[in-house]
């Protein structure tokens, strides 16, 4: 093993999240590895364009980044959000028959972290897909709960690309999901197929993941009462609550 191979091994597992901590400064790494500074910066600079790890832009401190999801290594078993919500994900599959999947912001994008389909045990194939976080349901119901600084970024960065009429379309759908609570999309995973998504929110009141069911665009269409967006939301409020949020505190800054 290389040296350099072997330092970045020594970091990803410096940086292995536990309930107490989940971000750590170069400086810390350094200290804590007796490994220089200098050489920690430019390992993980390196790791962080490889997406193996993610630089925080409020804390500017790293942690490990959800491509480590792909690689099967220790992160998404210390994943809150995700060993919180499996019982439940699970049972939500069991009782439609229909696939449910999580999804986790992530700087600019949404990375889906778990995905459960029924008479399977896991599929692996779309785990660790990611869109920008104005794409797709799953992503969108994160992105309206966002604060409105996060939200404005996004923005800016449409408007290289977007006509202003599509900008404007993206805040009006946002205004909807925030009254309603759900977003639903189609065709984003599989062809004629709708995502139905709801956010789950942290003991702080922040949108910290959401929970999608997938289904036929005819099943969607011909639920009139609405019983599988009943079902996401309440999926998504029962993991709110094992994160310690509080129903009807809900409040976007």
């Amino acid at each position: 093993m290389s040296e350099v191979i072997r330092k970045s091994v020594l970091l990803l597992h410096a940086m292995k999240p536990t309930e107490e901590r989940e971000e750590w400064s170069a400086t810390e790494l350094s200290r804590d590895l007796g490994i220089p500074v200098q050489t920690v910066h430019r390992l993980l600079s390196s790791l962080e364009e490889q997406g193996l790890v993610y630089r925080s832009p409020e804390t500017r401190k790293f942690r490990m980044g959800l491509l480590i999801l792909q690689l099967g290594l220790a992160g998404k078993n210390n994943l809150s959000v995700r060993k919180q919500s499996v019982d439940i994900v699970q049972e939500l599959v069991r009782k439609t028959k229909n696939p449910v999947f999580l999804t986790v912001p992530e700087g600019e994008e949404g990375v889906l972290i778990e995905y459960i389909s029924p008479g399977t045990p896991k599929s692996k194939e779309l785990t660790g897909t990611r869109f920008f976080l104005f794409e797709g349901a799953f992503n969108k119901v994160m992105l309206a709960f966002m604060k409105k600084q996060r939200q404005l970024k996004m923005f800016e960065m449409l408007s290289v690309t977007q006509e202003s009429n599509k900008l404007k379309e993206l805040e009006d759908e946002l205004t909807i999901i925030q009254k309603e609570g759900w977003a639903v999309s189609f065709n984003e995973i599989q062809p004629k197929t709708a995502c139905i998504s709801a956010p789950i929110f942290n003991w702080e009141n922040e949108v910290v993941a959401s929970v999608s069911m997938m289904v036929w665009e005819e099943a969607f269409a011909e639920d009139t009462k609405g019983t599988n967006i009943k079902s996401i939301k309440k999926a998504a409020e029962e993991i709110s609550s094992e994160l310690g949020w509080i129903q009807n505190i809900r409040q976007v800054f």
